[in-house]
């Protein structure tokens, strides 16, 4: 099966994410989103890590648990999690489907929960009405979301 007509809202391969990450690193507001996710760091250093990051993966583990991890301890009192031996029973290979309350924060945070206890990064949906700024669909794209695109037509799908 050919996926290939399929790569304008698939997950970026590495090597896709590497050019995107890289093209990232030079955005103006790299600098300002750095001091917040690593305040004790220079200004520069989120620039200097995208430029260094060459995996999805890496980018998964580097900065964006950072950036989860900056949100609960910024942002809450506690942050609690069970079931998760339901998810190894079974071969750590499940879909876990969201009430669609917050699109962007509960896959994040359940994102922290299995990379944190050994699951690989997961993918997860996200519509093309959030990724107005081609920014963030570089930085979404990077972090294994697949982009949905909303008011489709069924003439268009067949």
């Amino acid at each position: 099966m050919d996926l290939t007509e399929f790569s304008d809202i698939a997950p970026f391969t590495d090597e896709e994410a590497d050019a995107a990450l890289n093209r990232l690193s030079h955005h103006p507001n790299t600098k300002w989103i750095s001091k917040f996710i690593f305040p004790d760091k220079p200004e520069t250093f989120l620039a200097e890590l995208l430029r260094s990051i060459h995996t999805v993966d890496e980018f998964q583990r580097m900065v964006m648990l950072e950036a989860i991890q900056w949100c609960v301890s910024n942002t809450m009192t506690s942050f609690t999690f069970d079931g998760l031996e339901n998810a190894k029973a079974l071969n750590r290979q499940f879909i876990a489907m969201s009430n669609h309350r917050d699109i962007i924060l509960d896959p994040a945070l359940t994102q922290r929960v299995l990379m944190g206890n050994g699951f690989e990064g997961t993918q997860i949906c996200v519509g093309d009405n959030l990724l107005k700024f081609k920014t963030v669909e570089l930085l979404i794209r990077s972090n294994r979301m697949i982009k949905v695109i909303r008011g489709i037509s069924l003439s268009r799908v067949c």
